[in-house]
C-alpha cells in the first residue's frame, strides 16, 4: 500500500533536483549572482569586471593595462574604477596584487588603492605590524586594513587594503609637495654606478621627467669629500633626521628590502628639502637567517657615510633604544596573536593560504623576529663606542 506514494515522492525529488539546475543556469546565463561574499569579519572589498574587460586584464598582466570595474566596499564606499595588475616579481604568481584607480566617488577623498596579495607574505600580518613601528618614529604611512576580496562573486582570498603613495596621499593629508620619487628595483641605494643612470633607480611621478632634484642629492653622496662636508651639503636638501629615522625602523624590522628600494623621497614646498615615506613592508623580518643588522649600511651609501659621524650613530642608537622600548618581543607577540585571530576565517577559506596551517605560519615569524631582535639590540649596544 506504501509503494506508489514513495515512488511518487522520489519522482517529485528528481524533478526539484532538474529544476534547481535549470535556474541554475538560466541565472549563470544572465549573469546574476550565484554566490555569496563574506567578509570573515574583515573589510569586504568587491570587484566587478565585464568578461571582455576580464580578458584583457588577465592577458595584459606584465603591461599592467587598466580596465574598467565596479568596486565597492559595503557600508563604506561604492564608485567605479579603473582597475589594473600591480606589483613587479608577483606578477606571476596565482595571487596577484590589483591596483584601483580613478575612482569617482573617492573613497576617504582617495581616488586610488592597492588591493596587494602580499604575495610573499604567507601571514598576511607583516605589513600592519610593520608599519605602526615606522609611524611611531613620526614618519607618514599608509593606512592599511586585512580585507577579504572579491572579483566577479569569487573569493580571490585574504588581501590587504593599501593606499597607495602618490601627490594624493600628501593632499589629503595637507603636505605641500614639490616631487615624489620612487626607489625601485633594487637599484636606489647611491651608488655611484646610478649617478648617470637614475631612472633605473627611482621613478619619478609627473611629467616631463625631473630628477634634477635627486641628482644633486647623488652628486653629494658619491662625491668625494670630507665627513663634515658631506653632511652639510646633505642637510640643505634633505631632511636627514627623516631619514635616520626610517633608517632605524628598517633596521629594527628587517626591512632589508626598503634599504635600496621600496621608498619614496618626496620634496615638502615648506620645508624645501626631501623626507623619506616607507613603502611594501611584505619583506620585513624575511632574511633573518642570511642578514645582519651589520650588513644594513651596504645596502645604503647614504646611510654608510653617515654612520662614519658620531653624531649621527649616537642618534641612531637613540632612535633604536625607543623602539625597544615601545616595541619590545612581547608587544610584538602580543599584536600578531591578536591580528592573527581577527584573519583566521579568511585565511581558512584562502584557496592558496590555507594549504599550510595559519599557526605554523604565525610560529615562522615569531621565530624570526626573536632571532632578530636579539641581533639588533647587541647591534644597537655597538653603536657607541666602550666607555673609557
Amino acid at each position: 500500500m506504501n509503494f506508489k506514494p514513495r515512488k511518487r515522492a522520489s519522482f517529485s525529488r528528481t524533478c526539484r533536483t532538474y529544476l534547481v539546475i535549470l535556474a541554475s543556469a538560466v541565472i549563470g546565463c544572465f549573469g546574476l549572482p550565484l554566490k555569496d561574499e563574506k567578509d570573515y569579519g574583515l573589510v569586504l572589498v568587491s570587484l566587478k569586471v565585464k568578461a571582455e574587460e576580464l580578458g584583457l586584464l588577465n592577458s595584459q598582466i606584465q603591461s599592467k593595462r587598466p580596465v574598467k570595474s565596479e568596486a565597492k566596499i559595503p557600508g563604506r564606499w561604492q564608485g567605479d574604477c579603473m582597475i589594473s595588475s600591480a606589483g613587479r616579481s608577483s606578477l606571476d604568481n596565482f595571487r596577484r596584487s590589483l591596483q584601483l584607480s580613478d575612482c569617482d566617488n573617492p573613497l576617504e577623498e582617495r581616488s586610488s588603492y592597492r588591493v596587494s596579495a602580499q604575495s610573499v607574505d604567507a601571514t598576511m600580518l607583516r605589513s600592519r605590524l610593520g608599519y605602526p613601528i615606522f609611524s611611531f618614529l613620526q614618519l607618514l604611512v599608509p593606512k592599511v586594513e586585512s580585507a577579504s576580496a572579491y572579483l566577479n562573486k569569487d573569493y580571490l582570498g585574504l588581501y590587504v587594503l593599501l593606499e597607495t603613495i602618490d601627490r594624493e596621499f600628501f593632499k589629503v593629508r595637507d603636505y605641500e609637495i614639490k616631487e615624489v620619487y620612487k626607489a625601485r628595483y633594487g637599484n636606489a641605494g647611491f651608488k655611484e654606478e646610478f649617478n648617470a643612470r637614475l631612472p633605473e633607480a627611482f621613478s619619478y611621478e609627473g611629467k616631463p621627467d625631473d630628477f634634477s632634484l635627486l641628482r644633486a642629492l647623488y652628486d653629494t653622496v658619491t662625491r668625494d669629500s670630507s665627513d663634515a662636508t658631506f653632511y652639510a651639503e646633505l642637510d640643505k636638501m634633505l631632511d636627514i633626521d627623516s631619514f635616520l629615522r626610517y633608517v632605524a625602523a628598517a633596521i629594527y624590522t628587517s626591512h632589508w628590502d626598503g634599504m635600496n628600494n621600496n621608498y619614496y623621497l618626496v620634496m615638502d614646498r615648506r620645508k624645501e628639502k626631501l623626507f623619506v615615506v616607507p613603502w611594501d613592508l611584505d619583506r620585513i623580518w624575511e632574511r633573518t637567517d642570511i642578514l645582519e643588522p651589520e650588513d644594513f649600511p651596504s645596502l645604503n651609501r647614504m646611510f654608510e657615510r653617515l654612520l662614519a659621524l658620531p653624531a649621527m650613530r649616537q642618534r641612531l642608537h637613540e632612535l633604536l633604544t625607543q623602539l625597544e622600548k615601545e616595541f619590545p618581543l612581547q608587544r610584538l607577540y602580543a599584536d600578531l596573536d591578536k591580528m592573527s585571530k581577527e584573519v583566521a576565517a579568511a585565511y581558512a577559506a584562502d584557496p592558496s593560504l590555507a594549504l599550510r596551517p595559519q599557526e605554523e605560519v604565525i610560529g615562522e615569524l615569531k621565530a624570526r623576529i626573536e632571532s632578530w631582535h636579539t641581533r639588533v639590540s647587541a647591534y644597537n649596544a655597538r653603536l657607541l663606542p666602550a666607555p673609557r
